[in-house]
């Protein structure tokens, strides 16, 4: 069973993110957070036409085994994501985030998960077996959470539909945490107020890392809806949040912070979170 249990893990131990990630703990989240939270960022690879039979996979098998290491405060939640718009070409298309309140889970976040109580009568090693089987992880990535902004009332992670993984790899003197908390987090926010979002967030990379790294951190846009992407009046809400800044002022600030490297868009299938 342990050899088992350290091949899985070999094989599972990237996003993003995400700022619906433990939202549902969080009463008023305008205000700046001591919490520290990490994710842990699984793309997957599924090849065409079955994807349907991972989704089922996840959904049966591996969704009652998270809610177990929520329920035992391993984790404070697990999401299943669906990276849209991709094709056999693609890297990846589908992804997992694992989400930690305490460091020292990360390397412990199965221990003492009895599988057989959750699945009786199900063979254990066979179950591994499908799941390696089912995808290929492409690639995983230990993130930390930065700053966030939700709504007043919380709730946003039952709201959140659809996230924009925005990879960004800043300049070098330009700021580019400064510049998300001052310009970034008070749009955000506005956009939220209008209900144009249900939350944004700010990651950056704890591993891998490095200066040769495509990006090295991740802001993360969340909707209600498909339709509300690209809906919210940006400008109108940098002004409310930024009365008395000029636009043209604040966008050589963004600019010469970062550059974006690529936007994708994440549809939520599924979740598992406290009870």
């Amino acid at each position: 069973m342990k050899k088992f249990y350290l091949r899985f893990r070999k094989a599972v131990l990237y996003v993003l993110v995400l700022c619906m990630a433990v939202s549902f703990m969080q009463k008023n989240c305008f205000a700046q957070q001591n919490e520290t939270v990490f994710i842990v960022v699984d793309l997957m690879k599924v090849k065409s036409g079955d994807e349907a039979k991972y989704v089922d996979l996840e959904q049966k098998i591996w969704k009652p085994i998270h809610q177990e290491r929520i329920n035992q405060g391993l984790i404070v939640g697990w999401y299943l994501y669906q990276v849209m718009y991709t094709g056999d070409d693609d890297s990846y298309n589908f992804a997992t985030v694992n989400v930690y309140t305490d460091p020292s889970k990360l390397e412990t976040s199965y221990e003492g998960i009895d599988y057989a109580k959750i699945h009786p009568g199900k063979d254990i090693n066979k179950i591994m077996e499908t799941t390696l089987n089912a995808r290929t992880i492409v690639k995983e990535q230990l993130m930390r959470r930065v700053n966030y902004a939700d709504p007043e009332d919380g709730g946003s992670a039952a709201l959140t539909k659809y996230i924009i993984v925005n990879y960004m790899k800043s300049k070098a003197g330009g700021n580019y945490v400064m510049v998300e908390n001052d310009i970034g987090k008070p749009t955000a926010i506005e956009l939220i107020k209008n209900g144009d979002r249900t939350g944004w967030s700010l990651w950056s990379n704890v591993f891998p890392s490095g200066s040769g790294m495509e990006s090295n951190f991740v802001t993360v846009d969340s909707y209600s809806d498909f339709t509300k992407i690209g809906s919210g009046n940006y400008y109108e809400a940098v002004q409310k949040a930024l009365p008395g800044k000029k636009l043209s002022d604040l966008a050589e600030k963004i600019v010469n912070s970062r550059d974006m490297v690529r936007s994708e868009l994440w549809r939520v299938i599924d979740a598992a979170s406290a009870e």
